[in-house]
Parts: C-alpha cells; structure tokens; sequence
C-alpha cells in the first residue's frame, strides 16, 4: 500500500494526511476482522489505537 508520506517528491498536505489516515484505519479494520481471537488473547499484544480528527464526528 503507497502512503502520501513516503513521496518525497511532494509536499506532505493535509488532504494526504488525511487520506493515509484512511488507508491506515482500513488495514486496521481489515485486521481486527480476521484476526483469531483466542490467538489474540493468548498473545502478549496489548494494543488500542484511537484517532481523533478535529472536526470530525
């Protein structure tokens, strides 16, 4: 997956920070559905992500 951060032939705007928060928040998603819960539970990850975006509800 290509993140706008990684181009370094542009400047870093706010739309393209906003779109890799997308792109993140979907790989995340799709994780969080095919993840093994009992795998999860008895792995020692302990993780919780939460993004606020101003202006955003």
């Amino acid at each position: 997956m290509d993140f706008n951060c990684n181009n370094e032939n542009k400047s870093y705007s706010s739309d393209d920070k906003y779109e890799d928060l997308e792109k993140i928040r979907e790989v995340l998603h799709n994780a969080k559905r095919q993840i093994n819960k009992d795998k999860l539970k008895s792995s020692s990850i302990d993780m919780s992500i939460h993004i606020d975006i101003e202006g955003e509800s």
